[in-house]
């Protein structure tokens, strides 16, 4: 009991984490990119808090074969139901109603920067084709100069340029797909995880009008099986999209880093290969002129 409690907890506060950072990533991309470090702390913290919460279960179940029967904790049944009652906002309530406010919002609202972000890629535009002839003769005069910098800036800018496409998210709907997964996988999580939930519920404040439905084995096997069904559902879910789109990313980024220690590499030929055909001419000027001065 304790770990199916304390292991739900943690999964539902991770989608809740997941979904934060996805806003974040919309609303504070500068700030999102800084905290690349923040799961190293947030997760153990998680599991901490679910194992606390969860930890008077160790003392009040009791094994009474073939079920686990709760004793009273603290010599109260009143204590067992404010702890449960704490377990389910903790677990169930508080992570889905924030996962559902943070995913609509990106969804529905559209960032307050959105629109003056557009509105000076339109200027900026308007001003090249105007300044046409100006820009070009400027980007010819500065290419040389740039070399290895300007290869560095396309690539180390990469993680910038995802995080202005983040803040056109919610408008544009080619990065809406993502999003639309994510809030099917909420959905159904919630979903598999209502009926236990309402089963509890009904122990717990005793509601006499719903009462049946506890003593009926079909409905309650039906109601454990979706909420153990819910794990199958999130490691599906993670080993199809979610370790497989980090492989990927980190083979982009190791070919990244290859293709700039290979830019280096040909910068620093070419430099070499520079600074050589220089002194040869300087040689040649030297011995011309000293040929002149001894003719004279």
């Amino acid at each position: 009991m304790f770990i199916l409690h304390t292991t739900t907890g943690v999964s539902k506060w991770c989608w809740l984490f997941v979904s934060t950072l996805r806003f974040t990533a919309v609303y504070h991309p500068l700030w999102h990119l800084r905290q690349w470090r923040l799961g190293n702390r947030c997760v153990p913290l998680i599991f901490t808090i679910s194992a606390a919460i969860n930890a008077w279960l160790l003392w009040a179940v009791t094994i009474d074969s073939p079920f686990c029967t709760t004793m009273p904790f603290l010599g109260s049944y009143e204590a067992n139901r404010y702890l449960h009652a704490a377990e389910i906002v903790w677990s169930y309530l508080l992570p889905i109603c924030t996962t559902f406010i943070l995913d609509a919002r990106v969804m529905i609202m559209n960032p307050p920067r959105l629109m003056a972000i557009s509105t000076i890629q339109k200027s900026s535009s308007c001003k090249f084709d105007y300044n046409a002839e100006a820009n070009l003769a400027r980007k010819e005069k500065r290419k040389r100069q740039d070399g290895i910098w300007g290869i560095r800036k396309r690539n180390l800018s990469h993680g910038s340029e995802a995080s202005m496409k983040a803040i056109g998210y919610a408008s544009c709907p080619r990065y809406r797909t993502p999003l639309y997964h994510w809030l099917a996988i909420t959905t159904l999580n919630l979903i598999l995880n209502t009926p236990d939930v309402l089963l509890r519920l009904i122990a717990l404040f005793e509601i006499t009008s719903l009462s049946e439905l506890l003593s009926r084995p079909s409905i309650t096997i039906a109601a454990r099986s979706l909420y153990f069904a819910q794990f199958v559902v999130n490691a599906i879910y993670l080993t199809s999209f979610v370790f497989r789109r980090n492989v990927r990313l980190n083979r982009g980024r190791e070919m990244t880093v290859t293709s700039i220690k290979s830019a280096e590499i040909t910068m620093k030929l070419v430099e070499q290969m520079n600074d050589a055909n220089v002194r040869a001419s300087g040689k040649k000027r030297r011995s011309k002129t000293d040929t002149e001065t001894t003719t004279l």
